[in-house]
This record gives C-alpha cells, sequence and structure tokens, in this order.
C-alpha cells in the first residue's frame, strides 16, 4: 500500500490515478451533463481541483470525494454514498488521508441510508415502534455492555 504524503502523484500512480478515479468521475459528471464549474458551483470543490483529480494529477481525499458524490446526486444521498465509495475503491491506495468525517455529516449520512434501506424493504420508517427498535440497536452497538442482552429481531408485524 502506498503511504500518502503530499506530493503529488507521478508517473504510474498518474497514470493509474487517471485511468480509475478520475475517468470514473469525469464520465458521471458528463452523463449528468456538468462542467467541472457547474459541478464545483454545487459541490464547493474548487474546478482546478476536479480537472487535477480526473487528470490523476491529484491524490482525492475521502471528504472531497463525498462532496463531489453530493454534487452529482443532490437530490438522492444513497446514491451519492454509492457513488463516493466507487469513487473511493477507484483511488484504491491513492486515496488521501483524512481526519474522520465530522460527526454531524456522518450522522446525516448513515440517517439517509438508513431511512432508504428501511423503505426498499418495506419497512415503515415513520413507525414508532420501528424507530426505538432501531435506536435501541444502534446504542447497543455504540455501547455494547457485559449485561445486554442480544440484538432483538426487527419485524414488521408478521409472526
Amino acid at each position: 500500500m502506498i503511504a500518502y504524503n503530499s506530493r503529488k502523484p507521478e508517473g504510474a500512480e498518474q497514470v493509474r490515478l487517471a485511468a480509475t478515479v478520475g475517468a470514473l468521475l469525469r464520465g458521471r459528471r458528463e452523463a449528468a451533463a456538468l462542467s467541472r464549474t457547474a459541478l464545483s458551483a454545487r459541490c464547493g470543490v474548487n474546478s482546478s481541483t476536479i480537472t487535477a483529480i480526473e487528470g490523476g494529477r491529484s491524490r482525492p481525499s475521502w471528504k472531497t470525494l463525498v462532496r463531489l458524490a453530493a454534487g452529482l446526486h443532490p437530490a438522492d444521498p444513497v446514491r451519492a454514498a454509492a457513488l463516493a465509495h466507487d469513487l473511493a475503491d477507484a483511488a484504491g491506495p491513492s486515496l488521501a488521508s483524512d481526519p474522520t468525517l465530522p460527526p454531524w455529516v456522518a450522522r446525516e449520512l448513515f440517517t439517509d441510508i438508513l431511512t432508504a434501506s428501511m423503505r426498499r424493504l418495506g419497512i415503515d420508517a415513520e413507525d414508532d415502534h420501528v424507530r426505538a427498535v432501531v435506536m435501541e440497536e444502534i446504542r447497543a452497538a455504540l455501547h455494547p455492555t457485559a449485561d445486554a442482552a442480544a440484538p432483538s429481531e426487527l419485524t414488521t408485524g408478521s409472526a
């Protein structure tokens, strides 16, 4: 694995980045009929940074990829999250290290993904019982205790 440093990618790494993450980003941007300037306005990433990523001349960070994906899918956070992961996978070992996402971003993204997943499964995300069970499971996962009961089974009312 390549350890991240601040120098710009060169040689084979630059070619690989252009052919992977750069090509994926460019393809999605062009499919959305967006110029680099228009995408920049949507997501707050400088257009010169977008140009550098597409050309393999920059190691993208997770935060930048999340912002770019959100700009490409502003009305669909689930698709945006999936695209951010695809872009990160494409960047591979050249993904620049980031401090962790701010808690509010992670919480908002998690909530959007969870709600969309529940809807796809036919689970009423607005049901108070469902919300209580989900919150209980989240708390148990984040703060496990030795005397905690086994995770409950989430049911949709069919016994």
